[in-house]
């Protein structure tokens, strides 16, 4: 059994290798996403031998609250140094503002896609990784600052 059950059926991803994850039904000119999207940077502070969530990412549901059957696509712009990516696929609560239309829909089960950072084995320092993913809000391209200590 894995030692991290969530992330058991994780695509792992290096500096080694380059993917492109995104649902048949939508795609989208991934060059041009990172192209066009608005780049916000986080910083963020990882345990050496940690795992750490960057982001979940998830569609809204329609007003209805039906939820859609896709996860938003995700472009790898720059793939960590020091560390792997795990894409992990999966479901999250819906969980919003009292005055949103949609808190109608707290509660029920939305398709998410789960960033999460790896830091190589032993590794402490600084590393950097930037994606790029298109929601229902449209482009976006987001910055990771890691400090490994």
């Amino acid at each position: 059994m894995s030692r991290f059950p969530l992330l058991a059926a994780a695509l792992i991803l290096t500096a080694a290798a380059s993917v492109e994850a995104q649902s048949d039904e939508h795609k989208l000119d991934s060059s041009a996403l990172a192209a066009q999207a608005a780049v916000f940077t986080r910083q963020t502070v990882v345990k050496s031998g940690a795992l750490a969530t960057l982001v979940t990412l998830a569609n809204d549901p329609k007003p209805d609250c039906t939820v859609p059957e896709n996860t938003p696509a995700l472009r790898l712009v720059r793939l960590p140094a020091h560390g792997a990516l795990l894409l992990q696929s999966g479901s999250k609560p819906l969980q919003y503002p009292s005055q949103n239309p949609l808190a109608a829909c707290n509660g029920r089960m939305g398709l998410a896609m789960y960033v999460v950072y790896r830091p190589d084995a032993g590794y402490q320092g600084t590393d950097r990784l930037e994606i790029a993913f298109e929601q229902n809000q449209g482009a976006t391209k987001m910055a990771y600052d890691i400090t490994v200590n």
